[in-house]
């Protein structure tokens, strides 16, 4: 797991501590549960990267996805505030349909944005 997923799950771990937070599709499946997933990071300067967090929000319905999202995107806005780690948080697409083609009774909804995190583990 990257630093950035694991600043983003900690992060979430505590501000929703009712939500399975993983960075892998559980085995079994709960009804609800958010995954996230980190493309590549970049280097703005010696100390910030610059990450690309996919956070995906797993629920039976619709409705209770985008629910669940719009509190993890509220989350995410000072996420800064609560981890020194942390330098900002850009969303980049916000919640949006994603439906998984292998679940056919569970919706999945995603939104994406970078991450600025320190790079010294």
């Amino acid at each position: 797991m990257t630093l950035g997923m694991r600043l983003v799950e900690q992060h979430f771990r505590t501000q929703h501590p009712g939500v399975m937070v993983t960075h892998k599709v559980p085995k079994p499946r709960p009804q609800t549960f958010v995954r996230i997933d980190q493309g590549a990071a970049q280097p703005v300067d010696l100390v910030i990267d610059r990450s690309l967090v996919i956070v995906q929000v797993y629920a039976p319905s619709l409705q209770a996805a985008f629910l669940l999202a719009d509190e993890l995107r509220t989350t995410m806005r000072s996420i800064d505030a609560d981890c020194a780690d942390v330098f900002g948080w850009v969303e980049q697409a916000g919640p949006q349909e994603w439906a998984d083609p292998d679940l056919r009774d569970t919706a999945r909804v995603q939104f994406t944005g970078h991450l600025y995190h320190d790079n010294r583990e």
